[in-house]
């Protein structure tokens, strides 16, 4: 799939980072490896004006992430801004595995995806459904207004998204353009979300 280097991803925006000479200092990127079940963290050091994975000197990384891999950004300012994700946007399909557990997963594309609509196959064929939120799959997406999660589950009573437990409430709600996302594979084995650009198939 489409991979992109760390340090060529703010390239526009890395004047408003704050920088640091250790961890703790510099604002920091964390970005999920569902393998592991774990996040791998770089830091906008001060050394080198560039993300890094160690506070050695000179330590600029030179890892990169899929598209559709999902991440943290820790903004150490005292105020708000915007990043820019600098970059060729994806137009291809991105498939994601899901292991056990969560994986922490990013809609790369430049435009909603709705949740039960067609731009996006969402393991449907492996997702684990029930009838109440307990039971079922789940996706859980951040809103930044009321800072909490959104959560919800593949339901039985339609087969389809849905957030409540009553018989016909699919959602029609979407996955933000370039928002991250948990999903919550209740299954002992991996699965895999297919995200499909809605712009192509407008095309």
């Amino acid at each position: 799939g489409d991979t992109f280097a760390i340090n060529d991803m703010f390239s526009d925006d890395v004047g408003q980072s704050t920088a640091g000479r250790t961890m703790n200092l510099g604002d920091q990127m964390q970005i999920w490896d569902a393998a592991r079940q774990g996040y791998t963290t770089y830091f906008y050091s001060s050394w080198v004006n560039d993300w890094a994975i160690s506070s050695t000197p000179r330590a600029a990384t030179t890892d990169s992430f899929e598209a559709g891999d999902g991440y943290w950004y820790l903004n150490r300012g005292n105020s708000a801004y915007t990043l820019t994700v600098s970059g060729e946007v994806a137009t291809n399909e991105v498939a994601v595995t899901l292991v056990p557990g969560y994986t922490l997963v990013c809609n790369p594309f430049p435009a909603d995806l709705p949740l039960n609509g067609d731009s996006v196959v969402i393991a449907s064929e492996g997702a684990t459904a029930g009838r109440t939120m307990n039971l079922g799959d789940q996706i859980q997406i951040w809103d930044i207004v009321r800072q909490g999660y959104t959560t919800y589950f593949f339901s039985s009573w339609v087969n389809k998204w849905a957030v409540s437990s009553t018989p016909r409430a699919a959602t029609t709600d979407s996955i933000p353009a370039g928002q991250g996302f948990w999903y919550l594979n209740r299954s002992n084995s991996n699965i895999t979300i297919t995200l499909k650009s809605p712009l192509a198939a407008a095309e």
